[in-house]
């Protein structure tokens, strides 16, 4: 399998991110963690824009870039559709989900083998931004790094 050098794909709606495992009770009443299923849906939308891009993969080490375009509050716009005062004073989303809770979203991306083992990502970055009206998406940018860990020879390392 060859993989690419780059690769980009775009999850329409508005962004989520990794939220914490829940525990319930499982089997006998033991305590079993599980994920939220609207966690488990986001994932599937993140597999399928992944799929639809033709399930690019790339190899060895990689970096992530990861960009949330979240929907505003409706107070954040006048009744003629501009920015009202309290829009114009929040230029950024500084709301949930967490942009380290964003950047979790690559793990979808480890899980159906787009990319290799999350050890080797080397670079990952995440910001959140206010989106249009109906354009809310999460942006998820994947590239190869340089060297195979193949072509290793402790040369570098400081």
């Amino acid at each position: 399998m060859s993989g690419h050098a780059y690769f980009e794909l775009v999850v329409p709606g508005e962004p989520r991110g990794q939220g914490r495992a829940r525990i319930g009770r499982g089997p006998g009443g033991r305590p079993m963690a599980f994920k939220d299923k609207h966690e488990v849906a986001y994932r599937s939308q993140i597999v399928s824009a992944w799929r639809a891009a033709g399930s690019p993969t790339v190899d060895g080490y990689w970096a992530a870039s990861v960009q949330a375009f979240m929907s505003r509050p409706k107070g954040h716009y006048r009744k003629g559709g501009a920015l009202s005062a309290a829009g114009l004073r929040t230029p950024y989303p500084a709301r949930t989900p967490d942009v380290d809770n964003v950047l979790k979203n690559v793990d979808a991306l480890v899980k159906c083998g787009a990319v290799p083992d999350d050890r080797l990502m080397i670079e990952g970055t995440a910001s959140k931004h206010w989106a249009d009206p109906g354009q809310e998406r999460l942006v998820i940018r994947v590239s190869a790094i340089g060297v195979s860990p193949d072509d290793e020879g402790g040369a570098g390392e400081g």
